[in-house]
């Protein structure tokens, strides 16, 4: 049975490692075992999506480095982020384990990391954004004051971001829209 204040409904439906009473711990399972169908539709179109999102990505990095003066390649590129957000939302949603979820983007932006340095950037990637984005996620799940603390903590961190504080709040805005509906 879905509990009744919209709030409580947000906090189960993530992954339900934070919820207090079996019953809304249980329509939380139920709710994550729909999404998890085959046929569950979470983000039509999201194969599709990431094709155009690596395609910019490519086109943000040609400008960047190849034809510094093609300023037009550049805002091309910077429409990647935004769908990388929305698929970190989603994907944070969707999983059966956050701990292997984060593990295996952390991973990612500690190899991609390494190519960054190489060129010469000197703050993290974009893909620490994004995980950066779903640590707070999960401390917002876990109760209010928890995220607080991690908004708190990721504000005085943001500077060493590639998209700084608007990146991680890029992510909670794509999860907590997902949940309104």
């Amino acid at each position: 049975m879905p509990p009744e204040d919209v709030r409580g409904a947000s906090r189960v439906w993530a992954v339900g490692a934070c919820c207090s009473g079996a019953d809304e711990a249980e329509w939380g399972r139920k709710r994550l075992m729909e999404l998890r169908r085959p046929g569950a539709a979470v983000w039509p179109g999201k194969q599709f999506a990431y094709l155009v999102a690596a395609a910019a990505m490519v086109a943000d990095h040609v400008g960047a480095y190849l034809l510094p003066t093609a300023w037009w390649l550049r805002v091309v590129g910077r429409l990647a982020f935004p769908v990388f957000a929305m698929g970190a939302a989603v994907g944070y949603g969707a999983t059966k384990s956050f701990p292997r979820y984060l593990f295996r983007l952390l991973v990612t932006a500690s190899a991609a990391q390494v190519f960054c340095f190489i060129l010469g950037m000197k703050c993290l990637n974009a893909v620490w954004t994004l995980a950066a984005g779903l640590v707070l996620l999960r401390l917002f799940d876990c109760g209010a004051v928890w995220g607080l603390a991690g908004l708190a903590a990721f504000a005085g961190a943001s500077r060493f971001f590639d998209y700084g504080l608007y990146g991680v709040f890029l992510v909670l805005l794509f999860l907590y829209r997902l949940r309104l509906f």
